[in-house]
């Protein structure tokens, strides 16, 4: 990709055609499917190049045109209820990057208003945070998913549903590693004393049999959602001031899913008790409640795991110890 082409663009976006640009990238914060610019002079917008990640299935230009159509589509829903949209991402322009072909996998570029705050890794959670994160929410859940791609023009990706008790077993096994491999240190996890480090998991995700009452009771199939899929502290942005939220970020593993995935991500983020209230404010039941907070206590075992004793050598051990110790506290 040659950074002529990027600030060519750029130029045009902007109505800069004879002003000189330099750009410079930012790869502590980029993700596996997207590099990140900033804009020497022009400070109020960032460039968003999204590459397709392997095993996707999407191009990176399917990828911005799905992230650009739910931006648009959740602004709408805020404003609809009379709230400000001023947190979810808005691109002012994209193109292709015609350079950048590689058979169907295409690199797309997308200049953005640049949202500011600290993230949510960085800065305590307040009521305000709470209250907006219900409202994503809501927001979320109250979009008809019924012929949606129709109605966007892009593909929206239907995500797996957790199946709780594999997630269960993987985490139990996982954690047994990490304690055999004294891989859990420089944590404090608050393990009571009548409890060992190794069975600890086992206490913490002991609610499986809770889980399958509710769904007995039930009989009514599992609702399926408009899922942001990647909630996490370092994708929300809030204000020093109140800790309202001032940035969603990240919205490329968007899709339908289960309410309980997002609620697992706000579980890593504000904790259990946090994350009780803001679902129950969302209007959701104890079942999906329970199956998020059993999602998003495996999952973040299982990602320290991974980055330990598998794949990942890029996520920050710190951040997934933290996330993981956050999800566990009651």
């Amino acid at each position: 990709m040659a950074e002529k082409t990027l600030i060519t663009f750029i130029q045009n976006a902007l109505s800069l055609s004879n002003t000189p640009l330099t750009i410079r990238r930012e790869p502590s914060i980029e993700g596996d499917d997207h590099k990140v610019f900033f804009i020497d002079g022009h400070d109020n917008y960032i460039l968003r190049v999204t590459k397709p990640r392997p095993g996707r299935g999407y191009s990176g230009s399917e990828m911005q045109r799905r992230e650009i159509a739910i931006h648009d589509l959740i602004r709408s829903e805020y404003e609809r209820r009379g709230l400000s949209s001023a947190m979810i991402p808005r691109s002012v322009a994209s193109c292709i990057l015609d350079d950048d072909k590689d058979g169907d996998e295409t690199t797309s570029a997308s200049l953005e208003v640049v949202l500011k705050g600290a993230t949510l890794d960085d800065v305590p959670a307040t009521s305000r945070t709470l209250t907006n994160l219900t409202t994503l929410l809501v927001i979320l859940r109250s979009i008809p998913v019924s012929r949606l791609e129709e109605r966007l023009g892009v593909k929206v990706p239907m995500l797996e549903y957790p199946e709780l008790m594999q997630w269960r077993s993987d985490a139990v096994e996982a954690w047994r590693r990490l304690v055999r491999n004294d891989q859990l240190g420089g944590v404090n996890w608050g393990v009571p004393p009548e409890t060992s480090l190794e069975e600890y998991i086992e206490t913490k995700t002991a609610f499986m049999e809770e889980i399958r009452a509710f769904s007995l009771g039930n009989g009514k199939d599992d609702e399926i959602v408009l899922t942001h899929n990647d909630i996490k502290g370092e994708h929300i942005l809030i204000s020093h001031t109140d800790g309202s939220i001032t940035g969603i970020l990240d919205w490329a593993d968007v899709g339908l899913g289960s309410p309980a995935i997002d609620i697992a991500g706000v579980l890593l983020t504000v904790g259990t008790t946090a994350t009780i209230k803001v679902a129950r404010e969302a209007g959701y039941g104890e079942k999906v409640i329970l199956e998020g907070i059993m999602f998003g206590r495996c999952m973040c075992v299982t990602r320290l795991d991974d980055r330990l004793n598998g794949n990942d050598t890029q996520t920050p051990v710190p951040l997934l110890k933290q996330q993981l110790l956050v999800s566990l506290q009651d």
